[in-house]
């Protein structure tokens, strides 16, 4: 997602050079700042599917467990 993410942004600021010439530097710190988000958020999502993962995997029921009960 972050790689996706930092590509497009990017290739979007690429494509827009001649558009931004006359913007101040604050413009390029957003947009870095911009990047960075992504990444932070990317990584949370990433942390957040993995906990995921074990906690519902630790929710489900073992049906090999079924036999030994009886």
């Amino acid at each position: 997602m972050f790689a996706v993410s930092s590509m497009l942004l990017s290739e979007t600021l690429d494509a827009m050079d001649d558009h931004t010439a006359g913007l101040d530097a604050r413009y390029n710190e957003q947009i870095n700042l911009l990047n960075t988000a992504f990444g932070v958020i990317s990584a949370i999502f990433f942390v957040t599917g993995i906990i995921a993962i074990f906690v519902l995997d630790s929710l489900s029921d073992d049906p090999e467990l079924y036999y030994r009960r009886r």
